[in-house]
């Protein structure tokens, strides 16, 4: 298996909420006192593109056969 790490760009966005997705709803299953399901996307595409934007830190995604698997915001 290889695995890609790049910068993230823009268009990974729907592969990232993906991920968002399972790891809130791990927050969701282990905690339902503090998080609780949302409508739509996990995050808005203006927060990612924050994210991605920001000079002083990076979002990398890691990427296994062209499909985003995992990404790390460093700061």
């Amino acid at each position: 298996m290889n695995i890609l790490i790049r910068e993230a760009n823009i268009k990974d966005y729907d592969d990232s909420c993906e991920i968002y997705n399972e790891l809130d709803e791990y927050h969701r299953d282990n905690h339902p006192e503090l998080f609780n399901k949302i409508k739509g996307k996990p995050r808005t595409k203006e927060y990612i593109s924050k994210l991605i934007n920001n000079k002083n830190n990076g979002l990398f995604v890691a990427e296994v056969d062209s499909k985003i698997v995992g990404f790390q915001n460093v700061i």
